[in-house]
């Protein structure tokens, strides 16, 4: 799942903590109206949702029947068709219904012992104290009661915030590789291996034990044991002849997973080569032909005695399949040469998407590809296009591609086309002729800003006391205190923010307590001190102390199989020349979990906020770039490329020429519209409010003389003639007055109430009059 998918997922889940706190200010039913058999006969037997979330909050923790509803839920185990709902009833009840629950274990009930033992695993964090009792459950003489108890062995087992391991998790694995290893029942021993899937994946006679189990006698141990090996990613290395074997097993499952887990483990699989070609050359294997695609392409240029396979193969399947017969030619680079006129003739049938990639990754070689791939640069530009592809295609083939300059440089200089086809483009020609790049400037004419003349201001040197460096890092140490989202204080979604601004002295916060006023004044005062906390901040970036501030979000369900992965792109000035060092360095790649690169979807459930993850935020309040804490991803990539921007021996003068560079960044118009172009709008209006605050004697000035310039008349012609006003003034005039009317400045109220004076345009009066209080 994408980034914005995950940050979706984690508004609900933040709107729906707001909106269980305002119906808690409300009158609250009174569930003591029913009594207990009620409930769990509604609960059991109710006919729509919300009757049975009425009932599962009446029988909650909360509920006035905390103190008996587990063992009546227990009974309900029996006949509930909610089964599932009532182990999640009882495991918000915690630690408090783990008596109850061990007392259950003993039962004679099997269906009793199978649900508490699948209850036992849904605890979060999971308990310690069940775990001597689902170690005896693997020893049940009910295989259900065993299949449960592994799976719950499994939550018992994992790590569970950023790594941290059960200290009793040598015992689990122990007791699962017996069970994987003996148990008579098939369903138990498949049960086994899906649990060591996180826990076994650092133990190589664990693995090696899961890879043996694909020549288990029944077919759902060996499909269990192959998926479990897709899991672990690059740690199934230790099973690799065992995977290799298992391209011939009679499941065809098998198969399709061990080719998969082959191509994880990456260019160290090379000798299951042989075995991935046979199995593409299979007709039987036509559907499952793709995972073996998967597996070349992880080889990569190892895998050159498949070209003819695949060859072969591309434009026998579907389009899917063809696109990844494609990539993998494309992985097998320069050596896959001879594939250059059938990746061809599937760009001319329309599979374009894995055969134009493949023809850039094969380079100079695909040279007589140039001439199809401008065609497609210049023809397929519609949104779902291929023309983005096409363009890094050519500036892959390089040199030998020169024939497509004049159409990507046009392309790049062209403010009508998709920005990221510019970019694409501008690399393009930089990679094809860097001296023809250079006399264009591509690579500044793709983009979306231009600079204005940026003034030069110097500061006075500033030396803090000892006192005063003390003092800030006291106050990243109270960050600690933080115990919930508080919008004006930790924005949890980035975006722009300026905890000291006065305007944002209204802002309502979520809890109200000491430890977390504590916080959020400590945030206020480090953003209030701007450059002078910069150096503290950054830093106090590695300070992984957690705060009281726990996300409960399965954070790798989110992300697919091989570990979270974080999108390298991150705010920023694109004129700014650390900032363009920084994005060259980092826009081609891809960031796993800094703490730890195997966590897969299975890995974690909840992540505890960090002081350095609000040191991240704060850091882009004084900046003016929205850096976003670690709600659903860690931020060790992320602040590396902070601490190379904003690092230096002069915190201040670096902020202030940084500030004053945004000041003089505007958009580009492109003649027809404002499409991309408030991205320099937005720049100018933060840094003007920072520079005001920071630095309002040596930047005040400046700020007058922009406000002088500005053309505040209302236009004749409301829609292109707002337009042009607003291209003329390089921003919005009333955003802009918004952000800087707070400064009592003489020289900032002087040309206000001057544009007061000559302007006859309703929303420019209407900004005028919204006047915060000014800063303290």
């Amino acid at each position: 799942m994408n980034t914005r998918s995950v940050l979706s997922l984690a508004l609900i889940l933040l709107f729906s903590f707001v909106s269980k706190g305002i119906a808690q200010e409300g009158k609250a039913p009174n569930y003591a109206a029913k009594p207990l058999s009620e409930w769990i006969d509604a609960f059991k037997n109710g006919t729509d949702w919300q009757s049975h979330m009425e009932a599962r909050r009446a029988l909650g923790p909360n509920g006035p029947y905390a103190k008996i509803a587990v063992s009546a839920i227990i009974e309900a185990f029996k006949d509930s068709v909610h089964r599932d709902g009532a182990k999640s009833v009882i495991a918000d009840y915690g630690p408090a219904a783990l008596p109850q629950l061990l007392s259950a274990m003993r039962r004679k009930e099997t269906l009793i012992r199978t649900r508490v033992a699948e209850t036992l695993g849904k605890f979060r964090p999971p308990l310690v104290e069940a775990l001597p009792a689902l170690l005896a459950a693997l020893k049940d003489p009910a295989p259900e009661v065993r299949r449960a108890a592994a799976w719950s062995l499994f939550s018992l087992g994992r790590p569970t915030i950023l790594g941290r391991v059960n200290p009793k998790s040598g015992e689990v694995l122990a007791a699962l590789m017996g069970s994987l290893r003996a148990d008579p029942n098939a369903e138990v021993r498949a049960a086994a291996a899906r649990s060591l899937r996180i826990l076994g994946r650092r133990h190589p006679e664990a693995v090696r034990l899961v890879g043996a189990a694909l020549e288990d006698k029944d077919d759902t141990v060996r499909e269990a044991a192959s998926r479990t090996l897709v899991d672990m990613g690059e740690f199934a290395k230790p099973a690799l002849a065992a995977l290799i074997g298992a391209l011939k097993n009679r499941n065809q499952n098998v198969r399709a997973d061990a080719a998969f887990a082959l191509g994880i483990i990456g260019p160290e699989a090379k000798a299951a080569v042989p075995a991935l070609i046979e199995g593409i050359r299979n007709k039987q294997d036509r559907a499952i032909g793709w995972r073996y695609a998967c597996a070349l392409e992880g080889i990569g240029p190892g895998a050159k005695e498949a070209v003819p396979a695949l060859i072969d193969a591309l434009g026998q399947g579907d389009e899917r399949s063809n696109d990844y017969y494609a990539q993998a030619l494309g992985a097998i680079g320069p050596a896959a040469k001879a594939a250059v006129p059938a990746l061809m003739g599937a760009v001319k049938k329309g599979n374009k998407e894995g055969a134009v990639e493949a023809l850039g990754k094969i380079g100079s070689a695909a040279e007589p590809a140039v001439p199809l791939l401008i065609e497609v640069l210049t023809k397929d530009k519609k949104p779902s296009g291929q023309a983005r592809n096409a363009a890094e295609a050519l500036g892959g083939i390089g040199p030998d591609a020169k024939a497509a300059l004049p159409a990507l440089a046009a392309i790049a200089q062209n403010l009508k086309e998709d920005p990221d086809l510019r970019e694409a483009a501008a690399h393009a020609v930089t990679r094809i002729d860097p001296e023809l790049a250079a006399k264009l400037d591509i690579e500044t004419a793709c983009l979306n800003v231009r600079l204005r003349k940026v003034p030069s201001v110097r500061l006075a040197p500033r030396k803090l006391t000892d006192a005063q460096k003390k003092r800030f890092r006291e106050l990243i140490c109270q960050l600690a205190d933080a115990t919930k989202p508080v919008f004006d204080t930790f924005p949890p979604f980035g975006g722009p923010a300026f905890a000291p601004h006065p305007v944002k002295k209204d802002a309502k916060t979520f809890v109200k307590s000491d430890r977390q006023d504590k916080a959020a004044a400590a945030f206020h005062s480090l953003v209030e001190a701007g450059p002078d906390a910069l150096p503290f901040l950054l830093e106090g970036l590695s300070n992984r102390t957690p705060t009281n501030w726990t996300i409960e979000i399965s954070l790798g369900a989110m992300a697919g199989m091989g570990g979270l992965l974080v999108d390298p792109r991150w705010p920023r000035n694109p004129l700014q020349p650390l900032e363009k060092r920084a994005w060259a360095m980092s826009k081609d790649r891809e960031y796993a979990f800094d703490e730890e690169k195997a966590f897969d979807q299975y890995s974690i459930d909840s992540y505890t906020i960090k002081v350095g993850d609000i040191c991240l935020v704060a850091i882009g309040q004084i900046v003016g770039r929205s850096y976003e804490n670690a709600w659903y991803r860690p931020i060790g990539f992320l602040c590396d490329i902070v601490r190379s921007i904003w690092a230096g021996p002069d915190p201040a003068q670096k902020l202030l020429d940084s500030l004053l560079l945004d000041f003089s960044t505007e958009g580009r118009f492109d003649g027809d519209s404002l499409n991309y172009w408030h991205e320099g709008n937005n720049l100018q209006i933060e840094s003007a409010l920072r520079l005001l605050y920071y630095f309002p004697k040596e930047t005040a000035p400046l700020v007058a003389a922009r406000l002088h310039s500005l053309d505040v008349l209302a236009p004749k012609d409301q829609d292109t003639g707002s337009m042009m006003r607003i291209v003329k003034n390089g921003v919005l005039a009333d955003e802009f007055l918004q952000a800087v009317s707070w400064c009592q400045g003489p020289e900032i109220q002087r040309e206000l109430k001057d544009i007061a004076r000559r302007t006859n345009d309703p929303k420019i009066k209407e900004a005028l009059k919204r006047k915060p209080e000014p800063k303290p």
